[in-house]
C-alpha cells in the first residue's frame, strides 16, 4: 500500500510503519520520530480494508510503546544476528490480555525461504517488566520450496510449531501451496486458497 501511494507519494512517507486497531478497524500507520524524543510527526494513516485515509484518532502512546519494544528487541538480538550474518526485522504482537510481545524474525523467514531463528520477548502490558522469552535462534535453517503442490515443514518442536514455521506456512499457502507442519506429536495441515478461505487441520501422530 505504501509503494502504491496510498499514504501519499512514497518518497514523502517514512519507512517506519505499524498496524494498529482504531475505531474497530485495522489501520496502517507510517510516521517519523523526532530525533532524541518520542514525539511523532509526518503521521500518515490508512484503513487496511479499503485503502482509504483514516481520519479518526490514533493511540500515539501505543505507537510509542511499540517503538520502544522494537528498539529493545533489536538491541538484544544484534550481536548474535550480526555474528551469524542474519538480516532480520522486528514486529510486535499485542494479544488480547495482559502482555505484549516483541519479535525479531530473520528476513528469510518473512520471504518464505527459511524457518527458525526468531527471538521473542514478552512484556507486561505497561512495558515495564519482561516476563518471558522465546529463543529459536539456533533452529534457523533454509528451506527449498516448490512452486506449486504441497510442502512439508519438519518441525523440531514437541507439540506447537514455531512462530516462524506458522508464518512461512501462511505465506506459502497464500501462494497456492498446501502446507503441512509436522511436530513430534502433531501433524497440522493448512489447506485452502489463502486468507479466510484457508483452514488448519490438526491430527495427533500415532
Amino acid at each position: 500500500m505504501r509503494s502504491a501511494g496510498r499514504f501519499g507519494p512514497p518518497d514523502s512517507v517514512s519507512v517506519a510503519g505499524q498496524c494498529i486497531e482504531a475505531g474497530n478497524r485495522t489501520v496502517g500507520v507510517f510516521f517519523d520520530v523526532v530525533p532524541g524524543t518520542t514525539t511523532l510527526r509526518n503521521v500518515r494513516s490508512v484503513t487496511v480494508s479499503d485503502g482509504q485515509p483514516y481520519a479518526g484518532s490514533l493511540d500515539t502512546l501505543l505507537l510509542r510503546r511499540r517503538l520502544y519494544l522494537l528498539d529493545q528487541a533489536m538491541r538484544r538480538t544484534k550481536a548474535r544476528s550480526d555474528s551469524a550474518g542474519l538480516l532480520r526485522g522486528p514486529f510486535v504482537i499485542w494479544p488480547r490480555g495482559d502482555s505484549i510481545q516483541a519479535w525479531v524474525i530473520p528476513l528469510n523467514v518473512l520471504t518464505g525461504t527459511a524457518v527458525g531463528g526468531e527471538q521473542g520477548f514478552r512484556y507486561s502490558s505497561n512495558v515495564r517488566t519482561m516476563v518471558g522469552e522465546v529463543d529459536a535462534f539456533a533452529k534457523y535453517r533454509p528451506i527449498a520450496v516448490p512452486t506449486s503442490g504441497t510442502f512439508k515443514i519438519e518441525s523440531l518442536e514437541e507439540e506447537m510449531p514455531l512462530l516462524s514455521e506458522v508464518l512461512v506456512a501462511n505465506r506459502l499457502n497464500n501462494r497456492g501451496l498446501t502446507v503441512t507442519i509436522v511436530t513430534h506429536r502433531y501433524t497440522s495441515t493448512l489447506a485452502g486458497q489463502g486468507g479466510l478461505a484457508s483452514l488448519w487441520v490438526h491430527m495427533p501422530r500415532k
